[in-house]
C-alpha cells in the first residue's frame, strides 16, 4: 500500500494507517465486502422487441468481477420470464461452460402484450439475493395482420437500444447539483448518437443530452426527493426510464477534474447531521486494496488531490465508507 504514499488529502495531513485500525483489518474487510468480487452474468438477446409466440435467443457470460475472466467449470444459469405483477410464467435452466451459454426461450402467445423481464442467475449469484441476478427488459407485442396494418399505418418497429444513466458516486443527492453520466448502445453494442430530454411530473423539461463519442454524455440534474423525472428520447416513443434512488440525506464521492499530475475528487454531503462523522476514504485495483485513509466530514465538501503517476495502469475503483466500514458510494476511474 506504501505506493499511494504521494496520494494528498486537502486541507489537512493524514497519518497514513490510522491507529484505530489496522490496514489487515480494513483489507480483510473490504475483501469480504468488495462487490466487484461477484461473479456476473450477462445475456446478450438477439433483439430487444418481441412477438408473442416468439423464440428469444441469446448467448450468456459468466465472468469473474476481479479478474474479468470466464469463470471457469461448469455451472447452471436459471432463466426467467416475469410479468409486471412479479409473476414468473417461464422457466428454464441452462449450462454454463467455462463461463459461455446460449440457448433460447419460448414466448407464450397467451400473454399480454407489454414490456416483461427477463432474468437470469447462478446458484452462486443466488446467495447475494435479488441485485445480483442479470436483469433486462424486454418489450413484447402482438403479430400484426394485415387488417392490423391497414388500422395504424403508424406502427413501426423500433431498432434496439440501451441507454444507461449513472449518477456519479452511484446515486442522486437530494437538493445538490449532480453529475449523471449516460451511456447508449445499439444491439451490437456500438455507441450511437441520441438526443433527449429529461422532464419533472409537471412535464416541464430539466435538461437536455444529446450523445457524442461512443454514445456518451453527460448532464448536469438538481433533484428534489418525492419527485419523479422520466426521459424522453427523439425518434423512440416508447421508450422508457425513470430516474430513482434519490436520497434525502447522504454522503458521496465526486470527480470534480484533473491538473497535469493529480486527479481531483471531493466528498459531499447534503446534509449538516452528517458533518463531523469519520469516513473512510479507500482505493482498490483488482480487487485489491492499496490504499486507505480515514478523514472527517467537517464541512459541506471535503476536496481530495490523489497523484495519478502513483496509480496502477487499468481501472481503479475509489471508496467512501462510513465509520462502520460499510461502502456509501464509489467512482470506476481509468
Amino acid at each position: 500500500m506504501r505506493t499511494l504514499a504521494t496520494l494528498i488529502f486537502i486541507p489537512i495531513l493524514f497519518i497514513f494507517h490510522p491507529a484505530s485500525l489496522l490496514p489487515q483489518q480494513t483489507g480483510n474487510w473490504l475483501e469480504r465486502n468488495d462487490p466487484i468480487q461477484y461473479r456476473k452474468l450477462y445475456l446478450h438477446t438477439d433483439r430487444e422487441y418481441y412477438f408473442l409466440g416468439d423464440s428469444l435467443w441469446f448467448k450468456g457470460y459468466y465472468i469473474d468481477g476481479k479478474t474479468n475472466q470466464f469463470v471457469s467449470g461448469v455451472c447452471s444459469m436459471y432463466a426467467d420470464l416475469v410479468d409486471k405483477n412479479g409473476q414468473t410464467f417461464r422457466s428454464r435452466v441452462f449450462l454454463i461452460d467455462n463461463g459461455e451459454t446460449a440457448g433460447n426461450m419460448i414466448i407464450p402467445d397467451s400473454i399480454e402484450p407489454g414490456e416483461y423481464l427477463l432474468r437470469a442467475f447462478t446458484d452462486f449469484q443466488r446467495s447475494f439475493g435479488e441485485d445480483a441476478s442479470f436483469h433486462k427488459i424486454l418489450n413484447i407485442s402482438k403479430v400484426q395482420t394485415s387488417s392490423d396494418v391497414e388500422e395504424d399505418h403508424s406502427t413501426i418497429i423500433q431498432p434496439a437500444i440501451d441507454v444507461a444513466f449513472l449518477p456519479e458516486g452511484g446515486f442522486l443527492l437530494d437538493g445538490h447539483m449532480n453529475t449523471v453520466g449516460i451511456k447508449a448502445i445499439d444491439e451490437t453494442g456500438k455507441g450511437i448518437l441520441l438526443q433527449g430530454e429529461i422532464l419533472d411530473s409537471k412535464g416541464d423539461v430539466v435538461t437536455l443530452f444529446a450523445t457524442k463519442y461512443k454514445g456518451m454524455d453527460t448532464i448536469q440534474i438538481t433533484p428534489r426527493e418525492g419527485e419523479t423525472y422520466r426521459v424522453n428520447i427523439a425518434g423512440y416513443p416508447d421508450y422508457r426510464y425513470e430516474f430513482s434512488d434519490i436520497v434525502n440525506e447522504g454522503v458521496k464521492i465526486e470527480f470534480i477534474g484533473e491538473s497535469e499530475d493529480n486527479l481531483l475528487f471531493r466528498v459531499i454531503t447534503n446534509s449538516e447531521s452528517l458533518q463531523g462523522e469519520n469516513y473512510y476514504f479507500a482505493i482498490m485495483h483488482k480487487g485489491e486494496l492499496i490504499f486507505y485513509e480515514e478523514f472527517v466530514q467537517k464541512e459541506k465538501e471535503f476536496p481530495i488531490k490523489v497523484n495519478r503517476s502513483a496509480l496502477p495502469a487499468g481501472i481503479n475503483r475509489f471508496i467512501l465508507l462510513d465509520n462502520q466500514l460499510k461502502p456509501i458510494s464509489e467512482i470506476f476511474f481509468e
